[in-house]
């Protein structure tokens, strides 16, 4: 019954990686909430500034790449070391309306696959904001 053995592969990958697994890559609003992380932070910095900086720290980052750039959202994703799975993430950026010289970032990373990310989502929000944080006192001096 080779069928079988089918199913049992199935029922397997359903357990380890969720339903999630089997579909398209979906939004934060449908991955349960162990596979996406969000955070606000305010730079010290005017949104001119900011901007490319938040485009180029995709590219500086050892496990990021750049996918678009609008007008005040940068998207781009993010590739586990040893699998290579993969994590989306979407930067908004919005001039602060108290302090017009800061510029803060929305930033939202989901997990295309799996129910629970074990941290990396918030990981690849702390590297990124690193970067961005390394391009911008690079930009200073």
């Amino acid at each position: 019954m080779p069928w079988l053995k089918s199913i049992a592969a199935f029922a397997i990958a359903l357990l380890l990686f969720g339903a999630s697994a089997f579909t398209p890559a979906a939004s934060a609003q449908t991955l349960p909430p162990g596979n996406s992380a969000t955070q606000q932070i305010t730079l010290n910095a005017p949104l001119e500034t900011v901007r490319p900086a938040a485009a180029q720290a995709f590219e500086a980052w050892s496990r990021g790449e750049l996918l678009n750039v609008d007008a005040n959202k940068v998207t781009g994703v993010s590739r586990t070391n040893l699998f290579k799975f993969v994590d989306d993430i979407a930067v908004n950026l919005q001039a602060d309306d108290s302090e017009p010289t800061n510029t803060r970032l929305d930033i939202v990373s989901v997990g295309r696959m799996g129910e629970y990310d074990f941290g990396g989502n918030q990981r690849n929000i702390d590297e990124y904001v690193a970067t961005v944080r390394s391009l911008l006192s690079e930009s200073v001096s």
